[in-house]
């Protein structure tokens, strides 16, 4: 099934990572007003991740005008797609209970295509962050297993734009990126 797949990244983030510099002011916010020199894309198949303004069918705008990153901004998503939206490097040392969060929007086919949100400490191996119901979490994850990776991830439809947030505390105390992980079958 073809649909659009949307989520405004306002990372609220009191931490920080950049693919060049470190980030070390906080709190951090990145609202794709403009194209952030510091976020990266990849894509192993299928539909790219995206910055611009969402004109595809079932969006409703960004969530911070005019700009949000998605999946194919104009269209629907593609099957059989892996991509990546990779933060910058986040120097997270010196903060107490960090506090990773943005704002969501989801269209896309419910249990069977998602994301979810891994992490590195070393740029080398990545770690799912948190589970449906995970401590110290708030609106994340909404299925415990999509068919598209069998793990748990944001699914469906979001009916508009929500916030998730993962408190840090225990998981790092140094250096740490993001990647927002779109998978469809």
């Amino acid at each position: 099934m073809k649909r659009s797949s949307f989520l405004t990244i306002s990372l609220i983030l009191f931490l920080t990572l950049t693919a060049k510099a470190q980030i070390t002011t906080f709190p951090y916010l990145e609202q794709f007003t403009v194209t952030p020199s510091n976020w990266s894309v990849s894509t192993s198949s299928g539909t790219a991740w995206e910055i611009g303004a969402p004109t595809a069918a079932g969006t409703s705008g960004s969530f911070s005008t005019p700009f949000c990153a998605g999946t194919d901004l104009d269209s629907g998503y593609r099957a059989f797609t892996t991509a990546y939206l990779i933060s910058p490097r986040f120097d997270i040392s010196g903060l107490t209970n960090p506090l990773f969060s943005f704002y969501q929007f989801r269209y896309m086919s419910t249990g069977l295509d998602g994301m979810h949100i891994e992490f590195s400490t070393d740029d080398v191996s990545w770690q799912q962050l948190g589970t449906v119901g995970s401590p110290n979490s708030f609106n994340w994850y909404n299925s415990t297993s999509i068919f598209a990776t069998l793990q748990p991830a944001f699914t469906g439809n979001s009916n508009g734009w929500i916030q998730s947030g993962f408190y840090l505390q225990g998981i790092t105390t140094g250096l740490i990126r993001f990647r927002f992980v779109f998978r469809s079958n």
